[in-house]
């Protein structure tokens, strides 16, 4: 038995004879993998390189396998993938959007209940799943986003270093190939739904997380080197250096990114607190490492709230912790930089800057609602909003001051896209 394992999948082609003739031409896929790959190793997992023609589902399907009856009980599976998404119709009804998501494997695509079911096999494993794909593949969405990459402006989100005019390439199977695809192989997928059965979540032991390359309606760029995805997961891991939960890791990935892609953080399984408050790629099971007794203390504040939220949209909604403090205000900003009122509070206005506590007292409760005319304001120029909380004992004053980010925590603070 070993206490961790990682498969590391990258396609940078899929087999033409399997596809009808589609090739799924991509350039960095084999270097994502590589360099998660060399993540695991530094960490010392046990780690398996599976590429192009190598990855194929039976492949693919053996190792997921064989990790599940070699890892500890609380062992952990990283699993990465760098390729091709694709969408085919749900046969067993357990999508809501009636269509299934996949990876395009080497010579055929893998269905996500095909994996939902492989997670059963892990008992009470920990398992990351890190997916830099997409699965909007239709051709128009394509096209918007070929518009948008041509931007010079842009560009350098897309695929740093690419020669000029190079065309943008995403990571969505082309839709007309999809659909020639399931009917071709029709019965096939359809036999491979139903024999994995309905998804229950409340019986799946494993705590599986999911960051993922971009929101479902949206596009994961390729790139020249990384795929613009894995390029900012590796500037935010900075070898190692990274140090936070893996809701600040997915947040700090997001901070970097184009507001046209924007990467989703995604549970199932058993709930474990633990397990997503632990620094990334941890081998040791939560709770496990020694620990000196001493007194109970507060975590300090936290907030939360949507990844992102498209610009006409109504105001963001945030949910908000305080511990043993009872009141909290809240603050928006268009940079980080301007939560340091020291600095740079002289630059600060009312469309880049909020604090709640300039129009009332501090609040109570477990949610914020940011007013509409406040979003209004904020939302016309700014590309995201950075936001933290800021918590005191007393209602008129501030006592036991705690802030759940600190001036000088840059990116890290949490953040929403805006969108459109």
């Amino acid at each position: 038995m070993t206490s961790a394992m990682s498969i590391h999948i990258g396609l940078n082609r899929v087999d033409p004879n399997a596809y009808d003739g589609w090739d799924g031409q991509l350039t960095a896929c084999v270097n994502d993998a590589d360099c998660m790959r060399t993540i695991a190793d530094n960490l010392g997992y046990s780690s398996t390189l599976l590429l192009n023609e190598e990855a194929t589902a039976d492949r693919v399907i053996t190792e997921i396998g064989r990790a599940a009856r070699s890892l500890d009980q609380d062992g952990i599976l990283l699993l990465t993938y760098s390729g091709h998404g694709g969408q085919m119709p749900d046969a067993d009804g357990d999508e809501d959007d009636g269509q299934d998501e996949t990876w395009v494997l080497y010579e055929r695509q893998l269905i996500d209940d095909e994996l939902y079911n492989l997670w059963n096999q892990f008992g009470r494993c920990r398992i990351v799943v890190l997916s830099d794909s997409c699965h909007s593949g239709s051709v128009t969405r394509a096209m918007e986003y070929q518009a948008l990459a041509a931007d010079p402006a842009l560009k350098r989100h897309y695929r740093p270093g690419a020669k000029a005019g190079a065309p943008a390439r995403f990571k969505a199977m082309p839709a007309q190939v999809a659909a020639a695809d399931y009917r071709r192989r029709k019965r096939f997928y359809d036999a491979l739904q139903f024999a994995a059965g309905a998804r229950k979540r409340s019986e799946m032991e494993a705590s599986v997380l999911l960051i993922s390359g971009c929101q479902d309606n949206q596009l994961s760029s390729d790139g020249d080197v990384n795929g613009l995805f894995t390029a900012n997961l590796l500037a935010v891991w900075g070898n190692g250096d990274f140090q936070g939960s893996y809701r600040a890791f997915h947040q700090a990935i997001l901070a970097r990114m184009p507001s046209t892609q924007t990467p989703n953080y995604y549970t199932t399984g058993r709930q474990d607190d633990g397990f997503e408050a632990q620094e990334p790629f941890a081998m040791a099971a939560p709770g496990s490492e020694p620990q000196q007794p001493g007194p109970v203390q507060d975590s300090g504040p936290s907030i939360e709230g949507p990844s992102a939220v498209p610009r006409a949209a109504p105001p963001p909604t945030f949910s908000v912790h305080v511990d043993s403090n009872r009141y909290f205000a809240v603050e928006l900003a268009a940079e980080p930089e301007l939560f340091n009122s020291a600095d740079v509070g002289h630059v600060r206005s009312d469309t880049n800057f909020y604090g709640s506590w300039s129009d009332t007292a501090l609040m109570q409760g477990s949610q914020y609602s940011l007013p509409a005319a406040v979003w209004q304001r904020l939302r016309a120029d700014s590309e995201r909003l950075y936001y933290r909380v800021l918590s005191s004992r007393r209602q008129d004053a501030w006592d036991g001051y705690e802030v759940s980010s600190r001036d000088g925590d840059g990116e890290a603070i949490p953040a929403l896209l805006i969108q459109g």
